[in-house]
């Protein structure tokens, strides 16, 4: 996620692959840790620890619908979904540097719903439960 021409290198590695891609999932989580990858009270968020999360969380998703779109729009259907935690709607305190980018990624991901020139296909943003 943090090496988005990787990213889209990947993603055209797999449809030539597999012939396309119809359901685009976008979930980062770290499964290690991620070196600058904190998290933060909303007290004690800064430019910097908000930067990191926004990087890992949020940056990748254009890129990667960038990706698949042009395919998706050519063959009139495709997917993206965009997963985020329960805290981009219900904020949890001890995540307010995540909260705040998996909000940002749902707000976009909201905003592309709306945008008619995904033409059939279909973005969606789904957020994990308390």
């Amino acid at each position: 996620m943090l090496d988005r021409p990787s990213l889209a290198a990947a993603l055209d590695a797999a449809a030539e692959r597999f012939g396309g891609i119809d359901v685009l999932e976008y979930s980062p989580a770290p499964h290690a840790p991620v070196p600058g990858h904190t998290l933060a009270v909303p007290t004690e968020v800064t430019a910097d620890n908000l930067q990191s999360q926004l990087e890992y969380l949020v940056y990748g998703a254009p890129a990667a619908a960038r990706a698949v779109l042009p395919a998706m729009r050519q063959a009139g259907a495709g997917t993206l979904l965009f997963t985020t935690g329960g805290g981009s709607v219900h904020p949890i305190a001890m995540l307010g540097n995540v909260n705040a980018a998996a909000a940002a990624l749902r707000n976009w991901d909201l905003h592309e719903r709306r945008d008619q020139s995904c033409g059939s296909c279909w973005p969606s943003c789904s957020a994990s439960p308390e």
